[in-house]
């Protein structure tokens, strides 16, 4: 039974080594995407992310972790930074969802093809890119907010 449990953790630690990979990844995307791509985008990642941080705090994943607590493994060690990167990753996936939302209103005229109310919806638009740049904690970085400027 543990070894199934190990093979199990195994499975997932791969898993969530892709998950953390793709987060980090430059993201080649079409032409015609726009800003509330990139909000759909971090709302997929926040939930990979949630669904692991439920995976480890489960039983298997728990026992598994015990048994390298008990056999003193060196890769308890490996396993605490893995935990470490996916709980930031899972924090910044939430901080983009959070903030990349006060777009959602604001793109809207984007969207219908009105000239007239795009016009008046870019200053909007605009103030709350640069609300997202001055408060987010993840999200400021001048490559995000670069690309997200390109999708606008």
């Amino acid at each position: 039974c543990l070894f199934s449990i190990v093979d199990i953790w195994f499975f997932f630690f791969s898993n969530w080594l892709q998950v953390l990979i793709e987060s980090k990844q430059i993201r080649k995307e079409a032409d015609d995407s726009g800003p509330l791509t990139e909000l759909e985008y971090w709302k997929c990642m926040s939930a990979k992310f949630n669904f692991i941080i439920e995976q480890i705090k489960g039983p298997n994943c728990k026992a598994v972790i015990n048994v390298l607590k008990f056999g003193r493994s060196k890769l308890l060690r490996m396993w605490q930074e893995l935990d470490a990167r996916i709980t930031d990753a899972a924090n910044e996936s939430k901080d983009n969802v959070k903030y990349l939302r006060a777009l959602e209103k604001v793109c809207q005229p984007l969207y219908n093809y009105d000239l007239v109310s795009m016009t008046h919806g870019i200053p909007n638009l605009i103030n709350a890119i640069r609300m997202i740049h001055h408060v987010s904690g993840y999200y400021n970085t001048s490559e995000r907010m670069t690309s997200l400027f390109i999708k606008v």
